[in-house]
């Protein structure tokens, strides 16, 4: 449905519909790069700590640095374990937020589980 999974009270990115984000190589160039960053960007609500994304997404030189590369496979396993959780009227919320010189976060919370993500990359 729509590319979730929907069970009692949480919803997953549908893992054979984000196959072919997970199963990308490294990119070796700025096309790539670009893509990935993309996909990466599309599927930010699935990453609670997108701010990680800074070295991959500032990345222009090729082959990527350990620090864009350790990025890279870190967004793919964090996809890949994500999970939001359904809303519940009676608890309150939480908001949490970051800022860093590139990036914007913020994750909604209740009862300490994450019901939604938000980041957004900043143009420098």
């Amino acid at each position: 449905m729509l590319g979730y999974l929907v069970a009692y009270k949480q919803m997953t990115p549908d893992p054979k519909r984000l196959q072919a984000l997970l199963d990308l190589p490294e990119p070796t160039c700025a096309k790539e790069l670009k893509r990935v960053s993309g996909l990466f960007s599309y599927h930010d609500k699935w990453i609670p700590n997108f701010k990680t994304a800074g070295p991959l997404l500032h990345c222009n030189a090729f082959p990527l640095s350990n620090e864009a590369v350790i990025a890279f496979k870190t967004l793919k396993n964090d996809l890949c374990n994500a999970s939001l959780h359904s809303v519940q009227d009676c608890i309150p919320f939480e908001v949490e937020t970051d800022a860093s010189d590139f990036a914007l976060v913020a994750v909604l919370s209740q009862d300490n589980h994450p019901m939604a993500f938000m980041s957004r990359t900043l143009c420098l």
